[in-house]
């Protein structure tokens, strides 16, 4: 019986490693049964399956990081029709993790039609992590991105994400249209997962000797501490006259010289303060006691662990720290220029 799994997140949940883990072993896999298809633009993961649903709950609008769309709603779709089709018998493996972050009501209402037309039922895999970090590490990127929002505005939004870091509203959507016993959920946390998200994951889709694959070390986003993230906010709303490669090596060179410009605030890790971990450990206490008891037969979601780093208050860049930074730049720009001549 064909078997098709959807790997649907969440961010910031080891997601690039297991989509290059699959990517990589794509051959060695196929020869075990095990298909990860390439379809669409990019062979690492499925982001244009998820684009070509995005308009149906976004008012029209296409995934904003991606390519021009060059094909109609249905192509990529109709493509793993034709995989799943040739594939009799095999394990269909999808990954994307803006399947949990982006596509709502009317875009799982096509993908459910869709695998009721092939008589199948999909396997959906998702990953949790505890909101907090998952709150932190979304600002982090968004700045990374190019936002301005300071972090304080960005925390204060958490409540009306619902569908982000409320995962019993986020699963009750997806057990509305999949049943609930084909949703298999994950902790993300090192210390449940052995260490290493892809070979959880490579678990799950069936494989069982790891020896026959080469398996990289996980992928992490190098992390910005909170006194980068608030130079690089700064340089976001100050850097309208840049391109994207002058404000990348601009804040190449605050990453670099901050340690020694404002060595007190470059020190300083994790972006929340106490009181902000226990208001938001609070605020989806019930919900994820409901998805431990749902979902994993258990009352607690999350046990704690490695400990997170915290502020006693939130980290602020004055004036005088950032004209410091500035002219540490500018020396060390005069410093590259004396030692070309």
């Amino acid at each position: 019986m064909t078997r098709v799994i959807i790997h649907i997140g969440t961010e910031k949940t080891g997601t690039t490693s297991i989509q290059k883990c699959l990517q990589k072993n794509r051959q060695t896999l196929a020869k075990q049964g095990i298909i990860y298809p390439h379809i669409g633009s990019r062979d690492d993961a499925h982001f244009d399956l998820v684009n070509a649903l995005h308009p149906l709950d976004n008012n029209g609008r296409y995934m904003e990081f991606l390519p021009e769309v060059e094909h109609e709603q249905d192509f990529y779709w109709d493509a793993l029709a034709k995989c799943i089709t040739v594939n009799q018998g095999k394990t269909i493996v999808l990954s994307a993790e803006h399947f949990s972050s982006r596509l709502r009501e009317k875009a799982l209402s096509y993908m459910k039609a869709f695998f009721d037309k092939l008589n199948i039922k999909p396997d959906i895999v998702i990953y949790l992590r505890p909101q907090e970090g998952y709150i932190e590490s979304s600002y982090s990127t968004s700045v990374k991105s190019g936002s301005e929002l300071t972090f304080a505005q960005a925390f204060a939004s958490h409540e009306q994400q619902a569908f982000r870091y409320n995962y019993h509203k986020l699963l009750g959507l997806w057990s509305s249209h999949f049943e609930q016993k084909s949703i298999i959920v994950r902790v993300y946390d090192k210390a449940s997962l052995n260490g290493d998200v892809c070979a959880d994951f490579l678990s799950l889709i069936g494989v069982n000797d790891l020896n026959s694959l080469e398996l990289a070390a996980v992928h992490e986003n190098k992390k910005w501490g909170p006194a980068m993230l608030e130079v690089a906010r700064l340089v976001n709303s100050q850097s309208k006259g840049l391109s994207p490669y002058q404000r990348h090596k601009l804040l190449q060179k605050c990453e670099q010289l901050l340690p020694k410009a404002m060595p007190k605030a470059a020190s300083a890790e994790g972006l929340l303060t106490q009181a902000q971990i226990a208001q938001v450990s609070d605020f989806y206490y019930e919900s994820n006691k409901e998805v431990a008891r749902a979902y994993l037969n258990q009352e607690q979601l999350f046990f704690g662990g490695k400990s997170q780093k915290v502020q006693d208050v939130a980290v602020s860049i004055n004036r005088q720290q950032l004209v410091r930074l500035m002219m540490a730049i500018f020396n060390d720009i005069e410093t590259d220029k004396s030692e070309q001549k």
